[in-house]
């Protein structure tokens, strides 16, 4: 079908414009790729050896798909995985980006996510592919799809086809180009319908917002199948042209300073995680490494996650501008795979002080994500269709803009219309104030006591402040009825759970005496001990219904 009739609005394909990118870029390496976090040297793709790669991955792809449309791609992080990706863009064919699995749970998730999607085509690289050839159960009935990307069979193909790829349109407007599979940390997880209109409405918003240049870079440690590592990482950058460092997240955990040290060497001038990521590097960074790095280059240090302490983000600042990382570069920014990825949060860019000093607000712990002048995509109302509250007064979160996708796999979307507009719910709480987004909490961490709502988020920081070896975003509360008393299960930041009978009894009284709630018990465990997702949040229903289970 003509690309032109397919969009009506004569817009080019995602497919082209990533083809643009990777032809006008300036830069002498687009993709690279650090082995081990840098230890084992690079791997690097020039603009004209990723399209090319990419272009010969695509034409293969279409004869191994045989007609069917729709593949899960699991492979290692890494350049492979990029190849193969921009091959499915390419080559018409809707991914679904996934962990290569390790685990027999793992591969349970996997087999979820087929069963959802009607797949059974899986794009492997060489370890998945043997790690589903030597669990024969697991892989039976699979079309394993296996395109080698390096070695001499790449460079013949490189040799022996065209430079530019032969683009296959997406049939239909309201196909997806992308699934995405959210987490599932209080419920199994559904497929994200990402489609073209989708991506490119939230790209141009992303590249605006936060100057995306070609002869910037990005750098990330964030996994390739979740949506801040994907598309905020990958496909956005490189259709700027921008350059994409790249890193393993296990590298990252493994030596958390890995990641400021390549900021540095590297002249990323994006790069960022969740909170716990900030919060690791503190734990660790001596005073003579931080000197020794050079983070002036570091334009935006995003910090993106369901709840975003003010205090951590000004520990931030302070702690690394004796490596240069200006003040205005740290930012909280909000986003979910409903929206594609972004929705707000921007860097102050004009030196503007009063406008900075309205990140933090009395009325909550967390930092404010900077929206601008205008965001009239944002309502902040007090239910599903609801009136809508005033500045300062916290409600439900309501998002409606291109990049908000039409529906899960198999079910819609939480939303409803107004005067022609749908509105997704997005789950959380929050409200807005000077031209700032506070996301108070998830509404599924919200708790309701003699009429009063109370988070985990706040809970938890009160706690980590009292016991410093606590991992607040590590918690889960238990509300036993009928007496609403609670109890918080929460992990230490260490392998080892020490009780201090002392401490948790202070925990206790400052819970009471600043939220007006009763914690009948504090349960600290070992690191690690809470299940978690495929993105590392904690199963938090889960975790509740252990607990239930255990105390009955």
């Amino acid at each position: 079908m003509d690309d032109k009739i397919r969009h009506n609005n004569q817009e080019k394909s995602v497919a082209a414009l990533l083809v643009e990118g990777l032809k006008s870029s300036p830069q002498e390496y687009i993709l690279t790729y650090l082995n081990k976090g840098g230890e084992l040297g690079e791997t690097r793709y020039s603009p004209s050896q990723l399209l090319s790669a990419s272009a010969a991955y695509a034409e293969r792809l279409r004869r191994a798909m045989n007609g069917a449309h729709v593949a899960l791609l699991s492979m290692e992080p890494g350049c492979d995985f990029v190849v193969a990706l921009l091959g499915c863009l390419f080559s018409g064919t809707t991914a679904i980006p996934v962990p290569a699995p390790r685990s027999t749970k793992e591969m349970s998730r996997l087999q979820a996510i087929m069963e959802d999607s009607r797949t059974r085509h899986v794009i492997c690289d060489a370890n998945t592919l043997a790690y589903f050839q030597e669990n024969a159960a697991s892989a039976e009935g699979l079309q394993l799809i296996h395109i080698p990307t390096s070695g001499d069979d790449v460079d013949g193909q490189q040799n022996a086809s065209v430079q530019e790829p032969m683009i296959t349109p997406f049939a239909f407007p309201h196909e997806p180009v992308i699934i995405q599979y959210t987490s599932g940390s209080t419920k199994a997880p559904r497929g994200v319908k990402v489609t073209e209109k989708n991506i490119l409405a939230n790209q141009r918003i992303s590249a605006e917002k936060w100057r995306f240049a070609p002869e910037k870079n990005m750098l990330s440690w964030l996994p390739h199948y979740h949506d801040m590592g994907l598309f905020g990482s990958i496909i956005y950058p490189l259709m700027s042209g921008m350059q994409c460092v790249l890193m393993s997240p296990v590298d990252f955990i493994k030596q958390p300073l890995r990641w400021l040290a390549a900021v540095s060497k590297y002249r990323a001038a994006i790069s960022g995680g969740p909170a716990f990521a900030y919060q690791l590097c503190l734990d660790i960074a001596p005073d003579e490494f931080i000197n020794g790095l050079d983070l002036s280059c570091w334009q935006a240090a995003y910090c993106g996650a369901d709840y975003v302490p003010h205090q951590l983000l000004e520990n931030v600042r302070k702690r690394f501008s004796a490596a240069g990382l200006h003040p205005r570069s740290v930012l909280a920014c909000y986003g979910l795979a409903e929206s594609t990825l972004y929705v707000g949060g921007e860097k102050v860019w004009e030196d503007l002080p009063e406008v900075f000093a309205q990140r933090s607000n009395e009325l909550t712990t967390c930092e404010g994500c900077y929206l601008g002048r205008t965001f009239d995509h944002i309502r902040i109302l007090s239910t599903e269709g609801g009136s809508d509250k005033e500045a300062g007064e916290a409600g439900k979160i309501f998002i409606s803009s291109d990049s908000v996708t039409e529906g899960y796999v198999n079910a819609p979307l939480p939303s409803f219309v107004e005067n022609g507009r749908t509105w997704l719910d997005t789950g959380d709480i929050g409200f807005i104030k000077d031209n700032y987004l506070f996301i108070t909490g998830r509404e599924k961490d919200m708790v309701v006591i003699h009429g009063k709502n109370i988070f985990t988020n706040d809970l938890a920081l009160n706690a980590a402040n009292i016991i410093h070896t606590l991992n607040p975003n590590a918690c889960v509360l238990y509300k036993r009825e009928p007496d609403h008393r609670l109890t918080m299960l929460i992990e230490t930041k260490n392998k080892t759970a020490e009780f201090d009978e002392e401490k948790v009894a202070l925990i206790k009284r400052q819970v009471f005496d600043e939220f007006g709630v009763s914690l009948i018990d504090v349960s600290i465990l070992p690191r690690g001990s809470m299940p978690r997702t495929s993105s590392g949040k904690v199963q938090a229903e889960l975790v509740r219904r252990s607990y239930a289970e255990q105390v009955v």
